[in-house]
């Protein structure tokens, strides 16, 4: 698809990776060098709406230092419970306080539909309250999971 997943439809800036991975591209970047170029953006609500997709098993965001733009895009199907798991990798070289505003996101939906859990250090997602501490959340629908 010609576009990125922010919180909604427009047009912002993109960063292209430096080097041989072209998968570190993002809408935010860990310095301060210039946009590479301008891209055309879309919420994932929206995009799932306009293609009349229901229930999604699971959801990967890994999106270098944007993942809050992308969840903000996504607040309807979160709230509806239509994701059933949300699994981010979280970036804090490059947003400082991803982790802490993604977790914000889901402790402000209606009705909290989601559990979240954190990738601790023994390998393993332990369920939290607060902000992740490690580089992986991962959100389950509540009724799925005994917490």
């Amino acid at each position: 698809m010609p576009f990125a997943v922010s919180e909604g439809a427009g047009e912002r800036p993109f960063f292209d990776g430096q080097g041989a991975n072209s998968g570190m591209g993002s809408l935010a970047s860990d310095t301060d060098r210039p946009p590479s170029r301008l891209v055309q953006t879309v919420s994932l609500d929206s995009w799932l709406m306009e293609h009349a997709v229901g229930e999604i098993a699971l959801t990967k965001i890994d999106v270098e230092g944007a993942e809050a733009l992308v969840l903000r895009g996504m607040v309807k199907t979160l709230t509806a419970a239509r994701h059933h798991a949300v699994l981010i990798e979280l970036h804090p070289n490059v947003e400082p306080n991803v982790g802490q505003q993604v977790a914000e996101i889901f402790h402000r939906l209606d009705r909290q539909p989601y559990a979240l859990f954190d990738w601790a250090a023994e390998s393993r997602f332990e369920p939290i309250d607060g902000a992740p501490q490690g580089y992986c959340l991962l959100a389950v629908r509540r009724e799925s999971v005994s917490v």
